[in-house]
């Protein structure tokens, strides 16, 4: 860490269970789906504090790697034809490691995931290969989202879905009510510890 991130101090994370509140509609257009959301969560002043002193990074001692030291795991084939359309649009000055990227090894790589081999963003020398480091003159951080700012782009056209997704977390199940009938659940709320698996509680740091 720098210097400047020992001297200041900032809130602490909050503990993954306390109250909060919730609501609950219909969907207008589909009387078989209904939505819960996280007021609490939804309406709180949250912002990403990344490239700030104030992110610590998820692995001890990486705080410039945010949230991205561990890869991205795509959620489907069309994730994964999305992620390669975007690669095409990606220049030498938007991204630090495409020499390493485009080459051999690639930009993906498969790893599990819920017990099952799941494709995700390589990783090279310690965080996702699409993360520019320290020193690069295009600025540290995402390639993929600094391309798209480039372009007038909405990042989350060109980012895995996990990626802009983050820190907010939407689920679906089907429920089964008392009278017998199935509606299909979503949930909208945080994106906690609990969302990145069994090693979310690892993580050196986390910002919700």
């Amino acid at each position: 860490m720098t210097a400047g991130r020992e001297q200041q101090s900032f809130a602490a994370e909050v503990e993954l269970d306390f109250p909060r509140e919730w609501v609950e509609f219909p969907d207008p257009d589909n009387a078989e789906h209904v939505i819960a959301a996280d007021l609490t969560w939804l309406l709180s002043n949250w912002t990403c504090v990344f490239g700030t002193p104030a992110c610590q990074g998820t692995v001890e001692g990486r705080p410039d790697d945010g949230c991205c030291s561990h890869g991205a795991f795509l959620s489907d084939e069309d994730d994964k034809r999305k992620l390669d359309e975007s690669v095409k649009l990606l220049t030498p000055q938007d991204w630090q490691l495409m020499d390493k990227g485009l080459g051999k090894k690639g930009y993906v790589e498969y790893d599990d995931l819920d017990d099952e081999q799941s494709l995700r963003t390589r990783r090279y020398k310690g965080a996702c290969i699409f993360q520019n480091r320290p020193g690069f003159e295009g600025g540290i951080g995402c390639a993929l989202h600094s391309m798209a700012l480039r372009k007038g782009i909405e990042p989350l056209e060109v980012k895995p879905d996990v990626c802009w997704q983050l820190p907010i977390r939407r689920t679906q199940d089907w429920v089964t009510r008392p009278d017998g009938s199935e509606i299909l659940k979503t949930t909208i709320g945080e994106y906690d510890r609990r969302g990145w698996g069994e090693g979310g509680l690892d993580l050196h740091w986390y910002c919700s």
